[in-house]
């Protein structure tokens, strides 16, 4: 599974993080301690980009996608949202839209957040 990220949002990530952060695409359905939604029964899904800090305990963020600017972690069942080639890039209102390859619009505003 790969994450191509459009070189606008690549250097706004790079711009962001400092000190080695990892990155996690976060899935923020109210389960997990970055998750700021309550969970819902929306049919929207919510995917964030996380900055955090290198020492951070990721157990509940136990799989790995790879990307343009690196490995990035996720919640091991965020992967049934995803296809094999995904991309983030910016959408006509300048927000972040995840995107699949076949599917279409994922999620249509990632928030990068620190």
């Amino acid at each position: 599974m790969y994450l191509h990220i459009e070189k606008s949002i690549r250097d706004k990530i790079e711009e962001l993080r400092t000190n080695n952060e990892k990155i996690i695409l976060n899935l923020n359905d109210g389960a997990g301690k970055f998750s700021d939604n309550k969970a819902s029964c929306a049919l929207d899904l919510y995917f964030d980009i996380l900055l955090v800090n290198p020492n951070e305990d990721l157990h509940e963020y136990g799989e790995m996608l790879s990307s343009d600017i690196g490995p990035i972690f996720m919640k091991p069942y965020s992967s049934v949202y995803l296809e094999q080639e995904n991309t983030l890039k910016k959408g006509s209102l300048g927000v972040n839209v995840l995107a699949g390859e076949k599917s279409g619009i994922i999620c249509h505003d990632v928030k990068i957040k620190k």
